[in-house]
């Protein structure tokens, strides 16, 4: 049976589901990881013992970001772009609140900007209009993005994206 497979069984079934299991499903391909997003959203309490939500929160930093770069095809599991932007901005906002998950904010902005440097114009639009706009929506948020303004590169996309921000809070 291939990961994904195994991913979607653990999901349609009920029980325990043993955190090596999930450690190795998070290493699988995109497909495989999209459905580990899933069950971590729907069947968290089932995974045991329990993943260290650091290493969790890698986990969704990696995937989303992936998905945002790669944009690949949607489908049941796998985020689109533009989705896993949105999903992206909605995590940050809530990370932002717990004093405990700051560096996973601080991490994902820098991530962000050095795609954002790197990036096609296609890319820079999906993470500005997709990510950067929602996330900074959110006051809290604003803070570990502040940095975009000072530079030269990024500031084409954080001026904008921070009046949308200002105007949808």
């Amino acid at each position: 049976m291939d990961l994904s497979a195994e991913v979607e069984t653990a999901i349609s079934e009920a029980g325990t589901i043993a955190k090596s299991d999930y450690v190795r499903w998070s290493q699988g391909d995109l497909a495989t990881r999209a459905r580990v997003y899933a069950l971590t959203a729907s069947h968290w309490s089932r995974i045991q013992p329990a993943p260290e939500m650091a290493e969790h929160c890698a986990f969704m930093a990696e995937y989303l970001v992936e998905c945002l770069l790669m944009d690949p095809p949607a489908d049941d599991f796998v985020h689109s772009g533009f989705d896993a932007g949105h999903e992206i901005a909605t995590w940050l906002k809530h990370l932002a609140n717990d004093a405990d998950r700051k560096a996973v904010v601080a991490d994902v902005a820098r991530r962000l900007a050095t795609a954002y440097k790197t990036s096609d114009a296609k890319t820079r639009n999906r993470i500005e209009t997709g990510a950067l706009e929602h996330a900074l929506e959110g006051q809290n948020v604003r803070p570990f993005f502040s940095f975009w303004a000072s530079d030269p590169i990024l500031m084409e996309a954080y001026g904008p994206a921070l009046r949308w921000g200002l105007a949808h809070e």
